[in-house]
């Protein structure tokens, strides 16, 4: 078994998945290394927040710097000097935001035709290319290519995105065996047969409907984890929150359950409270990056002016390098990271990211004490 867990008092899953890489104790929380980078942060700066793991982007790292390029350089553990678990997601999000922003390419059975912004050219990605690639990388958990769709879409549009969701796992999932010369019963024994782990995306939309048609499809081809695939409904947390748990319903326990995009902490812990075992989202860095900092006790934005005089840390019970008490006074103030903030200077992002990344972890981690 590459996925092992049990309850807590509370009856929370807390659980451990196994990889090349070392293992992932869950419920835990992937921060985006998008470009293969933590923005603002370098990989031991990350480690020093608690954090085990990350998520590189499969389309960006195929685009710039190319996964040809960077399995030469002995792939991205290698590359990046982070020998710690890397999940790598499909691309699929990526591509269906490339077609819909500049209303070019297409999506068919076969795969889906895009067009880079930056210099025009035309990319074909299919779900046998996205196993490819991701090989190249050499991550310790594969996505298989998806149909993402947006939340409010006909019944219609999320029928047909289930349907090539489907036909495009079954493709990638026989790439995957090939890829790595594996039988089905090679696939069922990972702890034997050292391998990439392997997650599908449910899709499906606010339809419950379509949302079971997926997920039973998805299980009889048979996969490590499953992802929740679609978009969060913000203006309606009722309806997003109703299917989040039908989708943690319809998937395994013994499978892992990926909360994909999953970035408020609110949001997460009702997740967790519903089975879920691992997320990723660019919320808590991007919002550190504008100066917006979790607290123990809620928000703050320390590039308010009210902070100007204010030198206390940011959260008195944090820890983390920014929050850390030296000589009776915290490493750095309020009032400082205003200021460095006002002067545009990257410390303050580094710093804000750095927090934010050991408070995310330091919730998660709470569930296992």
């Amino acid at each position: 078994m590459m996925f092992s867990y049990e309850k807590n008092k509370k009856g929370i899953r807390i659980g451990k998945i196994q990889t090349r890489h070392g293992d992932i104790k869950t419920p835990a929380f992937l921060p985006d290394a998008t470009y293969g980078t933590v923005k603002t942060l370098s990989f031991r700066d990350v480690e020093r927040c608690g954090i085990a793991q990350v998520l590189c982007t499969t389309l960006h790292l195929y685009i710039r710097p190319g996964d040809t390029y960077i399995k030469r350089m002995g792939k991205l553990h290698s590359y990046l000097n982070w020998n710690k678990p890397i999940l790598t997601d499909s691309g699929g999000w990526q591509v269906f935001s490339l077609i819909h922003q500049s209303g070019r390419g297409n999506v068919s059975n076969e795969g889906a035709r895009f067009y880079m912004p930056t210099d025009g050219s035309e990319h074909f990605l299919t779900p046998e290319k996205s196993i490819e690639i991701q090989a190249n990388l050499g991550s310790d958990i594969h996505l298989v290519l998806d149909d993402p769709i947006i939340g409010n879409a006909s019944y219609k549009d999320n029928k047909r995105a289930v349907d090539i969701t489907i036909a495009w796992a079954e493709a990638a999932k026989e790439a995957f065996l090939k890829q790595y010369n594996l039988t089905a019963e090679k696939f069922n024994n990972p702890k034997k047969y050292k391998r990439p782990l392997l997650f599908s995306i449910i899709q499906g939309g606010n339809y419950k409907r379509l949302r079971k048609k997926c997920a039973e499809k998805l299980i009889e081809i048979g996969f490590d984890g499953y992802g929740y695939g679609g978009i969060l409904l913000k203006d309606d947390q009722k309806k997003t929150r109703e299917i989040l748990k039908y989708f943690a319903e319809l998937v395994p326990d013994k499978a892992i359950r990926y909360g994909m995009g999953v970035g408020r902490m609110k949001d997460i812990q009702f997740c967790v409270e519903n089975g879920f075992d691992l997320f990723d989202s660019v919320v808590p860095t991007r919002n550190a990056r504008h100066g917006h900092c979790y607290t123990t006790f809620g928000g703050i934005n320390v590039r308010s002016s009210k902070y100007k005089y204010d030198d206390h840390a940011i959260d008195p019970g944090c820890e983390c390098e920014a929050c850390h008490i030296v000589d009776r006074k915290p490493a750095v103030s309020r009032a400082y990271l205003w200021h460095l903030f006002k002067a545009q200077d990257s410390a303050a992002m580094r710093l804000c990211t750095m927090h934010n990344l050991h408070y995310y972890a330091h919730m998660l981690g709470a569930y296992g004490k």
